[in-house]
């Protein structure tokens, strides 16, 4: 069965966010002190 769900305007925040780098930028920014961390700071 498939669902489908209204993501409102985050899809939008989330593209932007790819197309700008701020995942990477965060990243270099703030890095991790926690190797336990499952996901970098800027995810």
């Amino acid at each position: 069965m498939h669902e489908s769900k209204n993501l409102d305007h985050l899809g939008l925040v989330s593209g932007m966010c790819d197309d700008l780098g701020l995942v990477s930028l965060i990243d270099t920014l703030l890095p991790s002190d926690n190797p336990e961390r499952k996901a970098s700071i800027g995810v």
